[in-house]
C-alpha cells in the first residue's frame, strides 16, 4: 500500500494516538509512513504495531465513509468466505467529522493486469463476493451503486462543466475540450436507456466502487494465490458493472469466463456477451466517477490550480468518445 515514505515523529502523531485507543494491549508503532497525505483520507503504515512484529495501515478519513467501510470489513468481510486483510478495529479522532480505522498490512506484490493468473483471480474473488453479499441485507444500509446513481452523476457533471464553458479564465482551446465532453456526456445519456438494459440481467449487490490496482494487493505464492481489496468508501449496492470494467488503465480487467464459471448467483440468461455488455457499462460508469472526482474546478484560485484538473478531463473526453465509437454511439 505504498505510495510514499515520509516520516513523522511518533510523539506527535495522531495515527499513533488513534491505534493506541483501538487496541491498548498493542505494542507502540517502532515508526510511522504517510502513504497517503490528504485531509479527506489519509493513509498511514504504522510499522511493528502488532503482538507478532507485524505492520498495520491506519485510516483517517470522513465519519460517513467509515461507517460504510466499518460495515463492510467487520460485519460482512469477517464472515463472508473471500480472502481480505484483517480487520483490527477503529476509534474516534480528535475531529468528530473523522474516525480512524485499522488494518493488517495487505503487503507489497502488486496486482498485475497482464498476467492472466491475477485476472482469473480477480474474477473469482468477485463472483464469491457478490454471491456471499446476495441475501444478506447488506443493501438495507449502502447506498445506490446502479445505473440511476451513475445517471445523477452524468446530469451533475454536465451542469458543472456547462457552467465553465463562458468562464474567462479559460483558454479557447480549454472551452473547446470542455464543451466537446459535455457534448459525449449528451450522447451518453442518449443511450441511457440501452445502458440500463445492459445492467437488468445481472443481480443487484455488493458493488467496490473503485476497484483499481492501487487498491488491491496480491498474497501468496505459485498455485495459492488471494486477493486482498481495501478502500471500501466508494461501496454500495447495484448491478456490479463498475467492477467488471475492462480498461487499458488502473483497472483489475477481471476474467469474465472466470467469473461466470464460479458465481452462484447469476442468471443463466447471462452469457459471455450480456457480461462484456455490462463491463461496457462499467467503463461509462467508471469515467462518471472520474469526472465528478475533478469537480468542482478551482476557478476562484490561482491558473495553476487548473492545470491539473483541466487535463484530467481532457484525458476522459477521450476516453468517452474512444468508448462511445466503440458503442456505435458516437453520432
Amino acid at each position: 500500500m505504498k505510495s510514499g515514505r515520509d516520516r513523522m515523529p511518533i510523539g506527535t502523531s495522531t495515527a499513533a494516538g488513534a491505534w493506541r485507543r483501538a487496541a491498548p494491549g498493542a505494542p507502540a508503532p517502532l515508526a510511522i509512513e504517510v502513504l497517503r497525505p490528504s485531509r479527506k483520507a489519509a493513509v498511514y503504515r504504522l510499522a511493528g504495531a502488532l503482538p507478532d512484529g507485524g505492520d498495520v495501515i491506519a485510516k483517517r478519513c470522513r465519519r460517513a465513509n467509515a461507517v460504510i467501510e466499518r460495515l463492510i470489513y467487520e460485519d460482512f468481510l469477517a464472515r463472508a468466505r473471500v480472502t481480505s486483510p484483517r480487520w483490527l478495529g477503529h476509534a474516534d479522532d480528535e475531529d468528530a467529522g473523522f474516525r480512524w480505522l485499522f488494518l493488517e498490512d495487505a503487503g507489497e506484490e502488486e496486482y498485475q493486469r497482464d498476467l492472466r493468473d491475477h485476472r482469473r483471480l480477480a474474477g473469482h474473488w468477485l463472483a464469491r463476493l457478490e454471491t456471499a453479499a446476495l441475501g444478506t441485507g447488506l443493501h438495507r444500509h449502502l447506498p445506490d451503486r446502479g445505473p440511476r446513481r451513475y445517471r445523477a452523476l452524468l446530469r451533475s457533471a454536465r451542469t458543472a462543466l456547462a457552467a465553465h464553458l463562458d468562464a474567462p479564465a479559460f483558454p479557447e482551446a480549454e472551452v473547446r475540450s470542455l464543451a466537446a465532453l459535455v457534448d459525449g456526456l449528451d450522447r451518453l445519456e442518449a443511450h441511457w436507456d440501452e445502458i440500463e438494459a445492459l445492467c437488468a440481467p445481472l443481480p443487484r449487490t455488493l458493488v467496490h466502487g473503485d476497484l483499481v490496482r492501487k487498491n488491491v494487493r496480491v498474497r501468496g505464492g505459485d498455485g495459492d494465490l488471494a486477493l486482498l481489496v481495501f478502500d471500501w468508501e466508494n461501496a454500495g449496492w447495484g448491478e456490479p458493472c463498475v467492477d467488471l470494467a475492462q480498461l487499458a488503465e488502473k483497472a483489475l480487467n477481471p476474467d469474465l469466463a472466470a467469473y461466470r464459471a464460479v458465481h452462484d448467483g447469476l442468471p443463466a440468461a447471462v452469457d459471455d456477451a450480456a457480461l462484456r455488455g455490462a463491463a461496457r457499462c462499467g467503463a461509462y460508469f467508471r469515467l462518471l466517477d472520474a469526472i465528478t472526482w475533478m469537480l468542482p474546478l478551482p476557478v476562484h484560485r490561482s491558473r495553476r490550480y487548473l492545470v491539473g484538473p483541466l487535463s484530467a478531463l481532457r484525458v476522459y473526453r477521450e476516453r468517452l468518445g474512444a468508448a462511445l465509437g466503440e458503442s456505435g454511439w458516437a453520432s
